[in-house]
């Protein structure tokens, strides 16, 4: 077995990364609302490992939407904008392409609020697909590994 859903196996590699890095939460400070949204992304994203812990690390249930002047709302007005966009991201991710309907409904509206938040338009489909679309590798093989890929780079660069 592995520890990721097999949705993600069927999705570029750089969206699989980019909702992985949305499974943590911020590292500043405690956010109880933000914790919410890591919950619900870990549950849509990993296979549960852990039943003795299940109901900590992951939430079965949507969570609400983000709404103007909110508690949640006042949080992500303190994360660091890196978190705040890996957050809205990986929203964008299952929003775009998680195949249960009301999940992916759910992930896009999360992730439109975010956008208006922040004042962005919402990317298009087609721009997400194209941003995050597999990138051929030097020599066309996918490395497997970081050791690899920095070995393929600096076979390259000669």
């Amino acid at each position: 077995m592995i520890v990721i859903q097999p949705w993600l196996t069927e999705i570029p590699l750089r969206m699989q990364a980019v909702l992985l890095m949305a499974t943590r939460g911020p590292d500043t400070q405690r956010c109880p609302g933000i914790k919410e949204f890591t919950r619900w992304i870990r549950s849509v994203t990993f296979v549960p490992a852990n039943p003795a812990n299940v109901a900590e690390f992951m939430k079965n249930d949507l969570p609400d939407r983000i709404k103007e002047k909110s508690a949640t709302h006042r949080e992500l007005e303190f994360v660091t904008q890196h978190f705040y966009t890996h957050l809205m991201h990986g929203f964008q991710v299952i929003g775009y392409r998680h195949p249960n309907n009301a999940i992916r409904l759910h992930g896009f509206l999360l992730y439109e609020d975010m956008c208006r938040l922040f004042h962005l338009p919402a990317e298009s489909k087609d721009d997400f697909e194209h941003r995050l679309r597999m990138l051929s590798w030097p020599g066309g093989e996918q490395p497997l590994d970081g050791l690899t890929a920095f070995n393929i780079i600096e076979q390259f660069r000669k």
